[in-house]
């Protein structure tokens, strides 16, 4: 029974990933750390510091988020691996308790 929960906790975590993706757009965000790498890359940024500490602090800010949804989809990825593993052991116990 508890696999089931997790199962399903599982895919509601995927859906409401999704949904915040969609909103957050990693392809933007990959989109504007280009545009701001270009941008800080640029030897004449320091002439005005005002605004390149601003594409400085925008570029690691976006940089952050993005590794922040990166690293929330892989979560969900091992979480549904380790529940597979969990679903086959159980079964595993379940099959030889049965047989003996």
């Amino acid at each position: 029974m508890a696999e089931l929960d997790i199962g399903r906790q599982i895919r509601d975590l995927e859906e409401l990933f999704l949904g915040i993706s969609k909103v957050i757009d990693p392809v933007a965000l990959e989109n504007r750390i280009a545009e701001l790498e270009t941008l800080a890359s640029d030897p004449n940024i320091w002439n005005d510091q005002a605004n390149a500490q601003k594409v400085t602090t925008e570029l690691s800010r976006t940089k952050a988020q993005l590794d922040h949804l990166h690293s929330i989809d892989q979560d969900i990825k091992d979480w549904k691996i380790c529940a597979r593993w969990h679903l086959k052991i159980q079964m595993q116990r379940m099959s030889s308790q049965q047989s003996c």
